[in-house]
Parts: structure tokens; C-alpha cells; sequence
């Protein structure tokens, strides 16, 4: 019976106030740890049911082997229990993806109470833990009565065993974030014998799937490595996304140079790395991985993978929104993303996604390299030393292969939209204008044809100016990502950013290829041109930046001022620092009805239909999400304006010195020739 049977925490229960709140950081990654224990018990289903309203919950439930109350003890409340030492294997004979014992900790980041409901061989287990209660008074988990442990016999096993944790007195806002939670969870368990159910509230379990995420049906680019991914290039090639013709397909070997080259920028694998074992003894393993890497087409083809035609709203809301190169270790998520780790900072970094299948970093025989949190792997081990040096010239190499597809692509459209136009204007004015009837009587034909074709340049630069872009984004490189914050409000509210949109840090909304910047910026400042300067203590510092506020002023432009580390009072003449002021600084403390102003200021002068209040605020919302912990305000030194320009101390001289960078610190060096005193910065 379980009624007195007396549930023990085996841990100094002060470690719970350190390590439990505080273990994992968001939703998904908790119910993920929560469900890895599930396959870990040998279950077929795992259902995550979350309960929205004022008293939410979160509820785990499996049909694994489950617990006995002296299994609930030995392993469950054993914090720090090495599952792989005393039982590798699931009662499935699946390898366990737990190891540190601590995954049961990350429950008490999400709630205060958790219950627990477990069946096996006929006998009941269950108690309550009440993390205040046992961390501050010192007790012991609460026994639950055998008559209130009740199972729902469909999410049972065939033996009638099963286990269920309820995660009530719920610390985070769930009600906002299932979806979200649904976009990450399909993403993290890459499994054909273990399926993961979602229900939200009183709805119909939705069966999420990793094979729903068919990227390849809307990817340019594809490297393939290891025979079991080789069919995922058939798979790009065979999409409708763009023509065979631009697409770059390539299996990893043929990249590999011959016997006789010397080098390469690829790395040949597998190949032998040593590493320390368990019994920290160093020892040479072979270091291999398989997987795949390319470049999607563009991202709205991204978000749009799990959208099923005729799908509800909510469920066309599951989808995925951002590009990532996963690591897979054991089927299961090691580290969600290793893309800033190895990409090439540049724009075709938002392209690219890629998965590989890396083993050896949960090798049973060798030290554990996971964090503490299991999501990510420690960067001084020499296997992951291994991966970066493995993916680095990799992605350089998908992001130059998807510079090309645009390039040619980009090539190919223009000429085609010119021949359109061209026809379709000449069309026009041969043969449906009044003007062209009376010049058939008055004119001979060279002179008709002389006049049609005037006619004919005329029309057609009227044209190409009403299909110009009507916004700029003016900022320096250094602070790029609030703009392509703000160019994701744009995206996420249907704009055409790429035909709308100048915005010279992404390709598609940036200077053509080949063309002179200057002489592009002169030509889109007309009178219909809406200018949004992100003003930071960088922007003076960019010539460009500079034109760009010269330009504005003297085209009596349209502008609106966002400062992220400087004040109003900081703007320089001509423009008006007091003019449409919004500022953003922290996503957190964003004030939303100023951005919701802003964005129906730059609608409203660039003569575009105003969204409505309702679609705008879940637009920022979004873009918040997405971009909280991406937006850092560049590092700075002056280099024009915030400068203070100190007199030189040496004898004689007393010229003005110039704030300047050597190595990794700063000096103040004289600008007189002849004098070579240089005076280190205290400039932090």
C-alpha cells in the first residue's frame, strides 16, 4: 500500500532551492526532460496535456513500465542517480538518453507541487512534492492515498503499467506559449518507435511527428553525408521550390579532395581524436557523424512546413520559425543550435539548416560532455573541438552555394520580368492608344516607330518607379539586428520586404549585385520614400549613414527616429530630433503602443493600407520572442562623434590626439607626426 509508505528525497534538500528553479530556463525544455524519462521507462505514447485557465497545469502521462514506491525512491527521488551505470538499456532494450540523475529537477523550474501517479505489477505509488514545504520546513514528500491514484486504462501498457506527473502551482505563462511548446517538441525527438501526443485543454490529442518536418520540400541547396541521407538529395532536387537548374546537390565525399591534393578546407571523417574516458584515462577514438546541411528558400517556405491545407488557424499556428543546425545524440537533441558557433556572419546565415547524428558525444565509455542542463555539450572537449572543425568550412561552403542560387535566380528574373514588361507596355501602346491611331495618318512609319519607342521608354520607367521600394532602413552594420527586428514586424504583417524594403545587411533587400551603394541610395530617394533611421553611437561613425540623414533632410523625406544606446538630444542636425521619436533598448521593456504608432505611421505615408491594432500587436509580440537575447548593443569605440579629443601632454607640443584601437585596447595617439607619444585609454 502506499497510503504510509514514507517517500525520501536522497539529496541535502537545500540543493533544491539552488539547482530546481533554477536548472532549465524555458517551457519546452522542461517537458522535453520530463518526456525523455518517459521513453527512458520503455513507453510506446507519451501524452503532454496542458491545462490553460487560471489554475494551469502541465501533465505528463506514459505507459512505460512504470514505478513501485521503493522504485519511486531509489529512482526517481535519488537526485543524481547515474542512470547509464546500473541500467543502460530500457526495459524496450533502447540505449536511455538519461545520465545525471538531475532531469527530475527541471520540473521544479515550471511549478512549486508536483504529484506523482505510477502503476506496476498491480501496485500503486504516489506522492506529492511541495518544493516550499520541503525546502524550507525541511519535509519529506507527501504520500497520495491508494484509492486517489486512478489511471485512464487507454494510457496504460498492455501489462497495465503507466506513470503520471502532474505539474501544478505553475510558474510560467503557459496559456501563451503551447504553441510554441508544440514548435519545440517536434523538433527534439527524432523517433519511429516512440510517439508524442500534445492536448491542450479539452481538445483531440494532436500526434506530433519529426517527419512532419520535411524541409527538403522547400530547400535550395543540399549537402548530404553518410549513405542513410542520400535520398534527401533526390528530395531537394525533385521540389517545386525553385528550378532544378539553380540548385546545389552534393554529397559530402565528392567534396573531399584526391589522394594526391594536399589540402583541403574539409575534413575527412571519420578520422581518430583522443578524448578521456570515464576512468579519465586518455584514449584514441574514431570520431564520425552522419546528417545533412543546405539552405532553405526563403523563410516564409520555412514557417509554412507543418501548415496543412484546410488546418484550423490554431493549428496552422504549429510551424517552424526559425533556421537552426541541430546536433542529435542518440535520437535526441544534444545541442538545439550549433549554428553560431560555425557560421559565417553573413546574411546567408538566416538561410541555413542543417541535422547531424553525432554518437560519440553520449559514448557511455567516455567522460560526459553534457552541461548540467543537458542542452549542450561542454566546448572544450576535444569532440566537440571535432564538430566545429568539421562544420565551419561546411557552412562556408552551403553559404557561398546559396549565394549563387540567388545570384543566378535573381539574374534570370529580371531578365524576364524586363521582356514581360517591355511587351506588354509596347503591346499597349501600338495598339490600344488614340495616340497612336492619328500618328499612323500624320506620320511615316520611321517616324512612328521613333515616337512608339519614346513613348516606350517613358511608360516603362513609370512603371519600374511605381514597383520601387518605398522604405529604408538606415543603420550601421555593427547594430544590424534591430533592423532585421524590424524588418521581421514588416514580414510577419505581409509586406513584400523584399520588393518594399531597402535594407543593405539582407540580400534580398539590399544593393542589387555589381551596383555602386551610393548610386543606388540616390536613386531610391523620391518623394514617396519613408526613411527609419536606428540612430546608435555607431551611425556616425558610417559614411553611408551619414549620406543617407543628408539625403533625407534635403528630399524632404518622411523619417521616423529609433535610438537604441544614445538619447534624442544625440541626433545631429539637419534632422529633427524631436520628430517621431521610438526607442528600443531592452525587447522587455519595449512600450508596445509606440511601436504600434510607428508601424502605422510608415503605412500611412508610404500610402499602404494600415494593418489593424489587432494583427500589429501579435506581429511585435512575435518579433520579441524570436529576437530576445539577439539584440546586444554593439561594443564601441569613438571614432567621429562621442569622442573627446585630449590635448598632448608631451613638452612642446600640445597637439590634439586621436582615440585609436592597436590590438585589443585603445590609445590616444598624437596627430603630429613628429611626436610619437601614445597614452593608453581608461576607457572600459
Amino acid at each position: 500500500m502506499a497510503d504510509d509508505f514514507k517517500y525520501e528525497i536522497k539529496i541535502d534538500k537545500k540543493i533544491l532551492t539552488i539547482l530546481g528553479p533554477h536548472l532549465y530556463g524555458d517551457t519546452a525544455s522542461i517537458v522535453a526532460e520530463l518526456i525523455s524519462n518517459s521513453y527512458d521507462a520503455g513507453a510506446d505514447n507519451c501524452w503532454v496535456t496542458i491545462r490553460t485557465g487560471k489554475t494551469p497545469e502541465v501533465i505528463i502521462e506514459d505507459d512505460g513500465s512504470g514505478m513501485s514506491p521503493d522504485e519511486v525512491n531509489k529512482y526517481f527521488l535519488d537526485i543524481g542517480y547515474d542512470r547509464r551505470d546500473e541500467r543502460p538499456l530500457t526495459p524496450k532494450q533502447r540505449k536511455v538518453f538519461g545520465r545525471k540523475g538531475i532531469g527530475k529537477l527541471a520540473a521544479f523550474s515550471l511549478a512549486k507541487i508536483i504529484e506523482l501517479y505510477s502503476l506496476k505489477d498491480g501496485k500503486k505509488a504516489g506522492c506529492i512534492l511541495n518544493i516550499d514545504k520541503i525546502t524550507r520546513n525541511d519535509e519529506d514528500p507527501l504520500p497520495i492515498r491508494d484509492e486517489d491514484i486512478v489511471f485512464e486504462p487507454t494510457r496504460l501498457s498492455d501489462k497495465g503499467t503507466g506513470t503520471r506527473i502532474v505539474l501544478k502551482s505553475i510558474k510560467k505563462n503557459v496559456n501563451t506559449t503551447y504553441y510554441y511548446l508544440v514548435n519545440r517538441i517536434v523538433r527534439n525527438f527524432n523517433l519511429d518507435d516512440f510517439q508524442i501526443h500534445m492536448i491542450k485543454d479539452q481538445e483531440a490529442p494532436k500526434t506530433i511527428k519529426y517527419s512532419d518536418l520535411n524541409y527538403f520540400d522547400v530547400m535550395d541547396t543540399i549537402v548530404t553525408v553518410g549513405d542513410k541521407h542520400a535520398p534527401k538529395r533526390e528530395k531537394v532536387n525533385e521540389n517545386s521550390v525553385i528550378g532544378e537548374k539553380y540548385k546545389h546537390v552534393d554529397r559530402y565525399s565528392d567534396l573531399l579532395p584526391t589522394e594526391e591534393e594536399r589540402k583541403t578546407r574539409f575534413v575527412r571523417i571519420p578520422n581518430k581524436i583522443k578524448v578521456l574516458g570515464k576512468d579519465d584515462e586518455e584514449k584514441e577514438v574514431e570520431f564520425s557523424l552522419e546528417g545533412w546541411i543546405g539552405t532553405i528558400y526563403n523563410l516564409r517556405k520555412l514557417r509554412g512546413l507543418v501548415n496543412k491545407e484546410g488546418a484550423s488557424k490554431e493549428e496552422q499556428s504549429i510551424s517552424i520559425n526559425d533556421n537552426r543546425v541541430t546536433i542529435f545524440s542518440r535520437n535526441r537533441i544534444g545541442e538545439y543550435d550549433v549554428l553560431p558557433s560555425v557560421q559565417t556572419n553573413t546574411v546567408y546565415d538566416a538561410y541555413v539548416i542543417g541535422e547531424f547524428y553525432v554518437d560519440i558525444l553520449e559514448d557511455d565509455t567516455l567522460i560526459d560532455m553534457a552541461i548540467s542542463n543537458r542542452r549542450g555539450y561542454e566546448e572544450t572537449d576535444q569532440r566537440y573541438r571535432a564538430l566545429l572543425a568539421f562544420l565551419k568550412p561546411l557552412v562556408s561552403y552551403i553559404a557561398q552555394r546559396k549565394a549563387e542560387v540567388q545570384r543566378l535566380y535573381r539574374t534570370d528574373q529580371k531578365e524576364k520580368e524586363d521582356l514581360e514588361a517591355s511587351e506588354e507596355i509596347r503591346e499597349a501602346f501600338y495598339g490600344k492608344t488614340r495616340t497612336m491611331s492619328i500618328l499612323k495618318e500624320k506620320l511615316d512609319e520611321d517616324e512612328r516607330e521613333a515616337v512608339a519607342n519614346e513613348n516606350f521608354q517613358f511608360m516603362r520607367a513609370a512603371q519600374l518607379a511605381r514597383a520601387t521600394r518605398l522604405i529604408l532602413i538606415s543603420h550601421d552594420n555593427e547594430n544590424k539586428e534591430y533592423g532585421f527586428f524590424i524588418l521581421k514586424i514588416f514580414e510577419l504583417l505581409g509586406l513584400d520586404i523584399e520588393n518594399r524594403i531597402v535594407f543593405t545587411s539582407f540580400v534580398p533587400t539590399g544593393v542589387p549585385q555589381g551596383v555602386n551603394i551610393y548610386d543606388y541610395l540616390k536613386d531610391c530617394f523620391r518623394d514617396d520614400l519613408y526613411v527609419i533611421f536606428i540612430f546608435s553611437r555607431k551611425f556616425y561613425d558610417s559614411n553611408v549613414c551619414i549620406a543617407e540623414t543628408g539625403a533625407a533632410w534635403a528630399t524632404n523625406q518622411y523619417y521616423s527616429n529609433i535610438v537604441i544606446d544614445i538619447d534624442y538630444a544625440d541626433i545631429d542636425n539637419p534632422l529633427d530630433r524631436d520628430i517621431n521619436g521610438l526607442r528600443i533598448a531592452e525587447l522587455g521593456s519595449l512600450n508596445r503602443e509606440s511601436m504600434v504608432q510607428f508601424i502605422e505611421r510608415v503605412y500611412a505615408c508610404i500610402g499602404l493600407e494600415i494593418p489593424s491594432r489587432e494583427n500589429i500587436l501579435p506581429a511585435i509580440e512575435q518579433a520579441i520572442i524570436e529576437f530576445t537575447g539577439k539584440l546586444d548593443t554593439a561594443s564601441f569605440y569613438p571614432q567621429r562623434k562621442f569622442q573627446g579629443h585630449p590635448v598632448c601632454n608631451r613638452p612642446g607640443c600640445g597637439s590634439i590626439m586621436d582615440l585609436e584601437l592597436k590590438g585589443a585596447e585603445l590609445f590616444y595617439v598624437c596627430r603630429t607626426p613628429e611626436c610619437d607619444n601614445i597614452i593608453r585609454s581608461e576607457i572600459e
